[in-house]
């Protein structure tokens, strides 16, 4: 880590290790969410194809200190599990969701073709439960849909919006409307991209959103 504290303009020129590696291969795909009270860290412990999974720690003095880690997946759900970059969000309830794509399980081993599913705390990242829904591949007259890092939205209190990373040419879309225990099936979204991820905001103060990503009309 380094820090400012005049908004990004200027940095400190020391890094700081806040996570040293605690996998056996690697700690990757870090991200922060500020709380009401604290900071969120997030990243992946990768272990191996079969085993990766999300960390949370947490911060309460503007990020000088870090709690133990908290696992997000329990270890009978064990499995390779992708939480993409800034995709744990905070609804207007309080909850948390982080949308994750899982590879591989103790039944099946790695493949491309992720199943997508939620993670939920209802107390501030302290205990994780996974949501009802497990969304699957699509399939199509080209096959299977490739599924890989989805994101989650919040449009209205409690209404989700879920876009995910494809190989159809465009994002696919599931939706929520009781603040992701459950979910619709995916279905092609108007975002057309090639098999990269997309970012979805919501802009602050106004409710609009706003989308960025690779457009392969260009």
């Amino acid at each position: 880590a380094r820090f400012s504290s005049d908004d990004g303009a200027t940095w400190t020129t020391e890094d700081v290790t806040i996570v040293a590696n605690e996998g056996l291969q690697n700690v990757m795909s870090v991200s922060l969410l500020r709380l009401d009270e604290e900071i969120a860290l997030f990243y992946l412990v990768k272990d191996s194809l079969a085993d990766t999974r999300p960390m949370m720690r947490l911060s309460t003095d503007e990020g000088s200190n870090w709690s133990e880690p908290i696992e997000m997946i329990p270890d009978e759900q064990v499995g390779y599990y992708v939480l993409n970059n800034d995709r744990v969000v905070q609804l207007a309830s309080g909850r948390l969701v982080a949308p994750v794509s899982q590879h591989a399980d103790a039944n099946r081993k790695w493949d491309a073709r992720g199943h997508i599913m939620y993670y939920l705390s209802d107390d501030a990242g302290r205990t994780w439960r996974r949501s009802g829904s497990v969304l699957k591949p699509a399939e199509t007259e080209r096959g299977r849909v490739i599924f890989q890092e989805p994101g989650v939205v919040e449009v209205s209190p409690g209404r989700l919006l879920s876009f995910i990373r494809t190989d159809a040419g465009t994002q696919y879309y599931a939706s929520s409307v009781d603040g992701g225990e459950t979910w619709t099936e995916p279905h092609p979204g108007p975002i057309t991209s090639p098999l990269s991820p997309a970012s979805i905001e919501t802009i602050p103060g106004t409710g609009d959103l706003i989308a960025l990503w690779n457009d392969n009309g260009l």
